[in-house]
């Protein structure tokens, strides 16, 4: 995949995440890596449901991706970081 259509790519993953974290979290697309800020509350409670949450979107919205997508995950504070990768299907 050309890097402009990585780019193009991962923004859409990134707006399709903003809308549907709207209330929840901070959504943004930079350095090719999309960055979710979430209150810290949220990821000590439930960090696993919000993995599953994401991964469920990407492959609902996105099910032909041709491209892995990172996420970076952090709470407000910036205390908490996690990286993670979901991986596009094997063909």
């Amino acid at each position: 995949m050309k890097r402009n259509a990585k780019k193009k790519f991962h923004s859409q993953v990134a707006v399709m995440l903003a809308k549907e974290f709207r209330e929840e979290a901070e959504v943004h697309f930079q350095d090719m890596i999309i960055k979710i800020k979430i209150p810290l509350v949220t990821i000590e409670s439930g960090m696993g449901a919000i993995l599953l949450r994401i991964q469920q979107l990407v492959e609902k919205y996105f099910p032909e991706r041709q491209d892995d997508i990172a996420l970076l995950i952090r709470d407000g504070g910036s205390r908490y970081e996690n990286v993670f990768k979901i991986w596009r299907p094997v063909a």
